[in-house]
């Protein structure tokens, strides 16, 4: 792929700040409450202009999730691949999901909160671009699973069940955050978290 033209770098360029801006916007406000004109005006950009980058506020939306979770997922399954030892990426998945979640803790209870919206299946329907990236990591975690299994590090178990498990955990955890945020730092939450459910699925020795 060539590179991008002058007026092609400018127009990424304002995209990246929409979609900041927007992570913004959906964050204080919520997706209901969200209006185009408040993003726009965070970017300086008349409303007319921001549709010709974005047509609806769901279109919008669902380009930020899905951006959001690309990063994310790419980056902790580069990570993890170079860890060799198959328990330590276990680890590495529990310890880090968790971070970044808390780190984008306002974005990601958006996500929770709007699944009780009515307009929320629809966007999914429409645009099932991260449905699908997220069982094709939960079918990696299943992997990640397996493989410790194959090296005697964890009891046998059906895999995709433990990736059910802690999918649930850490984004449980996020989600009900304001009931354990006060009990300790976030770092020790996390490390008896990770206690708790590697201790339940390591093989005896």
């Amino acid at each position: 792929m060539g590179r991008l033209s002058r007026r092609e770098r400018e127009r990424e360029r304002i995209r990246q700040e929409i979609l900041e801006a927007a992570e913004q916007e959906f964050s204080q406000s919520g997706f209901r409450d969200t209006i185009m004109s408040a993003i726009a005006a965070r970017v300086e950009l008349s409303v007319g202009t921001l549709y010709n980058f974005f047509p609806s506020k769901d279109a919008l939306f669902i380009t930020l999730m899905d951006t959001k979770a690309t990063e994310f997922l790419h980056s902790e399954e580069e990570q993890v691949r170079k860890i060799k030892c198959p328990l330590e990426k276990i680890r590495f998945i529990l310890r880090n999901t968790c971070k970044i979640l808390l780190e984008n803790l306002n974005f990601f209870r958006l996500i929770f909160d709007i699944k009780t919206e009515k307009n929320m299946p629809a966007i999914e329907k429409e645009h099932p671009l991260i449905t699908v990236k997220l069982e094709n990591h939960l079918r990696f975690m299943a992997g990640l699973f397996r493989e410790a299994m194959e090296a005697g590090m964890v009891k046998p178990m059906p895999p995709m069940l433990l990736a059910v498990c802690l999918e649930s955990l850490t984004f449980g955890l996020i989600e009900k955050w304001d009931h354990v945020k006060d009990l300790a730092r976030p770092e020790k939450i996390i490390a008896d978290l990770e206690s708790a459910f590697l201790e339940g699925i390591l093989a005896s020795k």
